[in-house]
């Protein structure tokens, strides 16, 4: 570091310090992925076993000292913690115009999901069903969307 810069540094602790400057707020992109981090149990060494990407690489992305991270990382890091890619891209601001970005009600959908963890079992359930085990349900949510009752007990009471 040459002495202008370390001065320049210094001024900047001080200021801090004295309370006269904010501390820098870490990226939304690096706090989302501590605070889902910590939530699935995962650490910096795990998440550099699954993804591949250097331990070092993954320190930088998650105290935001990079400046931009690249796609295939953020890709890499979301299939590790079993997310969807585009929220890390939306939460590195890079996903303007990508051309698989999912429709806004697909959005939706995956963050009703994520909020209602017994829906999102229940989804991969229904895609694992059978035609006709599908089909039953699919005809059931139909009934209960007919009959405008949102608890199966009392719309079959309404019969």
């Amino acid at each position: 570091m040459s002495i202008p810069l370390c001065i320049m540094e210094v001024g900047r602790l001080r200021q801090w310090e004295e309370g006269r400057m904010a501390p820098l707020k870490p990226s939304p992109l690096a706090q989302f992925l501590r605070a889902e981090m910590d939530r699935q149990g995962v650490t910096q060494v795990e998440l550099e076993r699954r993804t591949g990407i250097p331990d070092a690489t993954l320190g930088r992305i998650l105290k935001d000292e990079v400046d931009e991270v690249k796609g295939s990382q953020l890709n890499k890091i979301a299939v590790a913690l079993g997310l969807p890619f585009w929220k890390l891209w939306n939460l590195a601001a890079i996903t303007s115009d990508l051309p698989l970005d999912p429709s806004s009600e697909a959005r939706l959908l995956a963050d009703i999901m994520e909020d209602d963890p017994e829906l999102a079992n229940s989804m991969k359930d229904l895609i694992r069903f059978g035609p006709k085990n599908r089909q039953a349900v699919l005809s059931y949510i139909a009934f209960l969307r007919q009959t405008g009752q949102d608890d199966p007990q009392s719309a079959q009471e309404s019969e």
